[in-house]
């Protein structure tokens, strides 16, 4: 090992589905479920490659960070060595959706003070974050009109709106979207070091 790990943050507001999201990609389903307080970490096992002569089996770390308001300045700790970004809001809640710049003015180390977040700001947030990023709106079977994403371009961000009770099926565009991001941050976490990226204490 280089000191470095394959490290996902999911982020996002409290109760917009994160934790519901995070057992659907390592596929370890539960119905007992409660508010993340500061970080959980599940392991996901992803081929790299998939299909080509370099296909590898890599180890990713998933951490699923508390979104309580109250919390959100200690989450920067969990930040530390991230390779790649998870951002989650609820289908239902447009407001989940325009807050998710500021967890990545966190991400960034933008200390603005105004609460006010568009998705025009979440746009730029995007492009001047060195990190691969994917987007994830939750809850789909209770918005099934914002079921298409191909209308949803967010400067090279993916996006998925997905119900995240149910499989992701192999295959399946999710699926192939989802495995592209982790290829993605597989790559970056062997690339060149970007200055904020801090080293993971061992």
């Amino acid at each position: 090992m280089n000191g470095w790990t394959n490290k996902i943050v999911v982020l996002g507001e409290s109760e917009t589905g994160k934790t519901t999201f995070v057992n659907a990609l390592c596929k370890n389903f539960s119905t007992q479920l409660e508010s993340t307080v500061g970080a959980q970490i599940s392991i996901l096992w992803h081929d790299y490659r998939a299909g080509l002569s370099e296909q590898r089996s890599e180890m990713m770390e998933v951490w699923d960070i508390g979104g309580s308001s109250a919390h959100r300045p200690a989450s920067t700790v969990f930040l530390d060595g991230a390779c790649g970004i998870v951002l989650v809001h609820d289908l239902t809640n447009r407001k989940s959706e325009s807050n998710l710049g500021q967890w990545l003015a966190i991400v960034n180390g933008d200390r603005r003070t105004t609460n006010v977040h568009t998705l025009t700001t979440l746009m730029a947030d995007i492009e001047r974050t060195r990190l691969p990023i994917i987007i994830v709106g939750t809850r789909l079977d209770q918005a099934p009109h914002r079921g298409n994403t191909q209308s949803l371009p967010f400067s090279g961000a993916p996006r998925l709106n997905l119900d995240c009770r149910k499989e992701i099926p192999a295959g399946s565009s999710q699926a192939m979207t989802i495995s592209r991001f982790l290829d993605a941050v597989i790559e970056r976490g062997k690339g060149p070091i970007d200055p904020r990226r801090r080293k993971i204490i061992q």
